[in-house]
């Protein structure tokens, strides 16, 4: 009896304790803990069972952000790139759990998947689409000039497949420019079949999309810096 009653009284001072951590701070305990077993992730036998874990120990902090982890480095170092699949409402709370992660060795801790660039082939099921191949046309809207769309052309567009090529380019765009810059900075998106001559109907290379988001942040910080009203000198 008295060895029941100590394991209820340990037990009793113990679960308070957890139960006062913040949601973040269980999170990077427990990966913390763990962090050796997703290092070489893709050559564990339990790979896919230990990635469904960490999916569903990140969930328990936000059920709507996800991750992604690199295979070391050469520096010997992993990422762990936490990441809202550009949902600009759950940008906080990425920043908020990125914010609160402790110095664990031999990974860094990255807020928003990193800009890659267009060098690469997009693959979903049978569908394949090369950005270096797509063009793009700038739109604006009438009620709002600062909010950018844009029209994407496509070779081959395949009209019955709209919806899918779509969801595949916006993960284009959020790979190319980096998920945080592709969220503020595009606003609409659609697809259409690239015209004969793009260049003559308005359209730009893809992979020159963010030099042209850099020479519109350019244009505006002008127009407020021109705008700006001066003091008069003495």
């Amino acid at each position: 009896m008295a060895l029941a009653r100590a394991i209820c009284l340990f037990v009793t001072f113990a679960m308070p304790i957890h139960a006062n951590e913040s949601p973040e701070a269980k999170f990077w305990s427990w990966f913390g803990s763990t962090h050796e077993s997703f290092r070489s992730i893709d050559k564990a036998k339990d790979g896919e069972e230990l990635l469904d874990l960490l999916l569903e120990r990140l969930h328990d902090f936000d059920p709507e952000l996800y991750f992604e982890v690199t295979q070391p480095l050469k520096d010997g170092s992993n990422e762990l790139i936490i990441s809202a699949e550009g949902v600009r409402a759950k940008f906080p709370r990425v920043e908020e759990l990125v914010a609160a992660a402790p110095n664990i060795p031999d990974w860094r801790i990255i807020a928003f998947k990193p800009p890659l660039g267009f060098e690469f082939v997009h693959e979903y099921g049978e569908l394949k689409i090369d950005p270096r191949r797509l063009w793009f046309l700038p739109l604006t809207a009438k009620s709002d000039p600062s909010i950018l769309g844009l029209r994407i052309g496509l070779p081959d567009f395949d009209e019955t497949a709209k919806e899918k090529i779509e969801n595949s380019v916006w993960i284009i765009l959020d790979t190319g420019l980096g998920e945080e810059n592709c969220a503020q900075s595009i606003r609409h998106l659609e697809v259409v079949q690239l015209p004969d001559e793009p260049e003559g109907a308005g359209f730009i290379e893809l992979p020159e999309l963010s030099e042209y988001l850099g020479w519109i942040e350019k244009k505006e910080a002008n127009k407020a810096e021109m705008a700006t009203p001066k003091k008069p000198s003495d």
